[in-house]
């Protein structure tokens, strides 16, 4: 159905490529492949089977980890990524299809990679107290607000930490930081973070109902959910203390009004990314949270699931038997995702997760995500692009962090 999109590359174009390239320099052509992003993916058709490379590099747009050449004759085919992911769009049963697909093959790449005691990407999560530039004791909370938002000047004072959530049901949680000069937010949900920051200066409406908080500039306005009036409150209150008495004037304050009726975005969403509503649609009651107490066992060595974890709160070990001892593998925290390879592959889990701490987890089940499919095609199949997104990095990383070893 598709033909007409693809792009064959014959022998006579490959021996042509390879004439030009032997005419190059070889020290500018190896700079140049390192700098090189994927932007398609490529199908190798031969008697037997299809196999896709390049997917990891074209799927996260970051440079190729390896060049791949033909050892015998072969027949390809090019797969422009823009292509692949308007199809999905307007195809949503080709696109589960072709994201379950790669999903597998991720899962089985990850699955095989040995370095399993390296943590890609992730904020290390210690309560010890800690010192900055200037030799001053910070707090872990701090030190947790300095590395997501690094942009801000290190001067910047931390005055207020306050947790919240967004979407029509507070479905994302999250956590709002008030400097003396900024308004920040940052949240993380399976892999994927939303964070933004006002400048308070710029504020020109602060809204409250109930424990609704809305903030608005010209450019910006982003609804938040508190615990508590009294929170909301204590927070507007402090926000229009903290606004240059020149431009205080021109700050509105607003409650109870009509303005609430309407949901407010993320402004930097994009098509490919999944939305606070979409997160509300995936994450409605149908999904479970969990707390577990410390040395509970989450998920069982050999025991079969296909569900997928996100840890909101706690710390995870990850244990294996080997040799008739229980060894620890590695460790991971609040942010981390668990269970992505068997919630592709099936199949025993091939490690223990336990509780370090009390934890608290999200799980999404396997069979839901498909039934879910039938009413919101669209935003699981942007589930779907999301999880291959955050295994593609993870496969990058620790990648890179074994071949950097050798």
């Amino acid at each position: 159905k598709y033909n007409n999109y693809y792009k064959p590359v014959n022998k006579e174009d490959d021996q042509n490529d390879n004439s030009n390239n032997n005419n190059n320099n070889n020290n500018n052509d190896n700079k140049e492949n390192e700098k090189n992003k994927s932007k398609e993916i490529v199908l190798k058709i031969t008697s037997q089977s299809r196999e896709t490379i390049g997917e990891i590099s074209a799927l996260c747009g970051v440079p190729t980890s390896a060049s791949v050449k033909a050892i015998e004759p072969s027949v390809i085919k090019k797969l422009q990524v823009p292509l692949i992911l308007n199809l999905v769009r307007v195809e949503p049963q080709l696109g589960l299809r072709f994201y379950t697909y790669i999903g597998v093959k991720m899962a089985s790449v990850f699955k095989g990679i040995t370095a399993v005691n390296i943590s890609p990407n992730k904020e290390k999560n210690n309560d010890n107290k800690d010192e900055n530039n200037d030799g001053k004791i910070i707090s872990p909370e701090e030190r947790r607000f300095r590395q997501r938002f690094f942009l801000i000047p290190r001067k910047e004072i931390l005055i207020k930490t306050i947790n919240c959530s967004i979407g029509k049901k507070g479905a994302v949680k999250g956590t709002l930081y008030v400097t003396q000069q900024y308004l920040c937010f940052y949240a993380s949900i399976f892999g994927q973070k939303m964070k933004d920051m006002f400048l308070l200066d710029t504020i020109s409406i602060i809204a409250t109902k109930g424990t609704n908080l809305i903030v608005k500039t010209k450019k910006k306005k982003h609804k938040f959910l508190l615990n508590s009036s009294e929170e909301c409150e204590t927070i507007r209150e402090l926000l229009v203390s903290l606004i240059p008495k020149e431009n205080n004037s021109n700050v509105t304050l607003v409650q109870n009004n009509q303005f609430f009726d309407h949901d407010f975005e993320f402004d930097n969403i994009s098509n490919n990314r999944l939305s606070p509503s979409d997160w509300q649609k995936l994450l409605d009651e149908n999904v479970t949270r969990i707390t577990y107490s410390k040395n509970d066992v989450i998920l069982k060595e050999g025991m079969s699931y296909r569900i997928l974890l996100h840890i909101d709160r706690g710390t995870c070990r990850i244990e294996k038997k080997i040799n008739n001892k229980v060894i620890l593998i590695n460790k991971s925290s609040e942010e981390d995702i668990l269970g992505e390879i068997n919630f592709f592959l099936g199949g025993p889990a091939t490690a223990s997760v336990v509780a370090d701490t009390e934890v608290e987890v999200i799980m999404i089940e396997y069979d839901y995500l498909r039934s879910l499919f039938r009413t919101y095609p669209d935003v699981v199949i942007r589930f779907y692009h999301h999880l291959a997104v955050v295994m593609a990095h993870r496969i990058a990383i620790s990648e890179a962090a074994i071949y950097s070893h050798r």
